[in-house]
């Protein structure tokens, strides 16, 4: 009885010990791949922002649709531009802003014979402050399609930004947001 015990004991140590390790490998490579990724913006008030929607850590992205969403009293899309997607001749990129004004935009890009891996960008989206200081807006990125290139979906993570007008001026600078403050404000 005492053997079948201790066999026991050690075959249920070994199954928790195998779960255990399956699922945080699991959870460690589903952590790290494809995620769609927008991050927090501060811009002071009547100013505009230009920031990029990147894939980190893409593993055979060929296809991206997305919709932005955000609140249209707080901060508004006025446009996007290519990022890391179009390259050569038939390659697509395209910008829908018709729904802007509502909090919502649509940004559809594509590469034709290979697949992007790494961090992509995939567009460099404008953004322009509508509200008052003090005013916050959940930036959500919504995917359609995250597809290789024989349009297979794929695994996908989405990591969604808040747009905040500052209480302070600002100045925008290639892309990095330096806060200047006026104590005397």
């Amino acid at each position: 009885m005492k053997y079948n015990r201790k066999k026991l004991k050690s075959s249920v140590l070994s199954c928790f010990l195998i779960c255990f390790i399956t699922i945080n490998a699991l959870a460690v490579s589903a952590h790290g791949s494809n995620v769609l990724y927008i991050d927090d913006i501060t811009a002071p008030p009547d100013s505009s922002v230009t920031v990029p929607i990147t894939i980190i850590d893409a593993t055979g992205v060929a296809a991206v649709g997305i919709k932005l969403s955000y609140n249209a009293n707080v901060v508004n899309v006025t446009g996007a531009t290519i990022g890391g997607f179009v390259q050569k001749t038939g390659d697509f990129f395209a910008f829908d802003g018709r729904n802007s004004s509502n909090g919502w935009v649509i940004i559809n890009t594509y590469i034709t014979g290979t697949q992007l891996t790494g961090s992509v960008t995939v567009a460099n989206v404008t953004f322009e402050t509508v509200g008052k200081r003090g005013d916050a807006s959940l930036l959500n990125l919504s995917i359609m399609t995250l597809s290789n290139q024989y349009g297979i979906e794929l695994p996908r993570i989405i990591d969604n930004g808040t747009f905040a007008i500052t209480k302070h001026k600002a100045l925008w600078q290639t892309g990095n947001l330096l806060t200047i403050r006026y104590p005397w404000k």
